[in-house]
């Protein structure tokens, strides 16, 4: 049986936290909800691929989660692009492929 809805919480901590297991999550085709942080920024598309929930606040917590549980379709419709998200925009090939652009970039700086 696959889960209803994937919940990742998560802290707003000195270093980046807990983006390897909301696309973890994501890949997986379930529905995901995680902390609303300044590391997840980027990463949240409330709504559309994942869901956020807010950060120390347990009663918003549960709101957000029991809102979410009551509404099945739109459930299956995020999780599904949540999957379709990883697959295009969280590979290795584009995380590589990035990578070398700044290393090539740093390297034609410093010939000046």
């Amino acid at each position: 049986m696959a889960a209803d809805l994937i919940v990742i919480p998560t802290h707003d901590l000195a270093y980046p936290t807990g983006q390897s297991v909301l696309l973890e999550g994501m890949s997986s085709g379930r529905p995901v909800v995680v902390t609303r942080t300044a590391a997840m920024a980027e990463y949240i598309e409330d709504g559309v691929s994942n869901f956020s929930m807010p950060l120390h606040d347990p009663v918003g917590v549960a709101s957000v989660i029991a809102e979410l549980l009551a509404d099945p379709k739109k459930l299956e419709e995020v999780g599904k692009r949540a999957r379709e998200v990883v697959e295009s925009r969280y590979t290795f090939q584009r995380m590589w492929r990035e990578i070398s652009g700044h290393l090539r970039h740093c390297a034609d700086r410093s010939r000046g």
